[in-house]
């Protein structure tokens, strides 16, 4: 292939066969003018790509390396691409770092920081703020707040800390934890089984170890599996 002033009718073959070639390997992936000879396997110099490439309309520039993130090498040198709402969605929805979000659009941190600033998004706030935010919604002051559940958040009664009422009830499980069947040295915790810190009836406390006291949720399964337990034991205790 010759170089040199060619006239329009070489012009035109060259555009029909490498004009669409040439600018999906430089325009939509980036690549070098060698990296694009090499593909193409043109017997031209790189001079003449670059002299292709301008009279076609889309003379660029290669990022330099480190422009964009490493591998990405189908980099945008434009920003369009980048939208309001795909910026909040990445940043406040699924909570990714800004420098992940550059990597994910394939543009440097600089191009995401203008967008931010343009689009006025606010940083995410620290985490004392979102500590101090949920100490206003405790309680009462929470939105999911449920009043039939006061007595769960009640303090207890004086019968939950009489000694003689709790060692009755400790000696009728004869010091065993009911859950593990052992009678270890651990601490033992006084539980109610319905959750109720107002509820003190017999038929509604019973020792657990403390470790086996943190498993207990307040489920359904969790509450029948705890009644059904200390039945046995009343049970027994009547029967005796």
């Amino acid at each position: 292939m010759g170089r040199g002033n060619w006239d329009e009718q070489h012009w035109k073959e060259l555009e029909v066969k490498y004009k669409d070639w040439l600018y999906g390997l430089r325009v939509n992936k980036h690549y070098s003018y060698p990296k694009c000879k090499r593909i193409m396997e043109v017997d031209v110099g790189i001079r003449t790509l670059t002299k292709w490439c301008k009279r076609w309309g889309f003379q660029i520039q290669t990022p330099r390396k480190g422009t964009y993130p490493q591998g990405k090498e189908n980099a945008s040198t434009t920003s369009s691409h980048i939208t309001e709402e795909l910026l909040r969605i990445y940043y406040e929805k699924l909570l990714i770092k800004w420098d992940d979000i550059a990597k994910i659009f394939g543009v440097c941190h600089n191009t995401i920081w203008k967008k931010r600033k343009k689009y006025d998004i606010k940083s995410r706030p620290k985490k004392g703020q979102i500590q101090r935010k949920i100490r206003n919604y405790k309680g009462s002051n929470n939105p999911a707040w449920n009043p039939d559940r006061e007595q769960v958040v009640a303090p207890y009664t004086e019968m939950f800390y009489n000694e003689s009422y709790r060692e009755m009830i400790i000696r009728q499980q004869d010091y065993i934890c009911p859950l593990c069947n052992k009678d270890s040295d651990e601490i033992f915790d006084l539980h109610h089984i319905d959750f109720g810190k107002l509820n003190d009836d017999r038929y509604n406390l019973i020792f657990l170890h403390h470790s086996c006291h943190g498993k207990v949720k307040d489920i359904p399964g969790d509450i029948e599996k705890m009644q059904e337990i200390n039945n046995k034991i009343c049970m027994s205790i009547l029967a005796a």
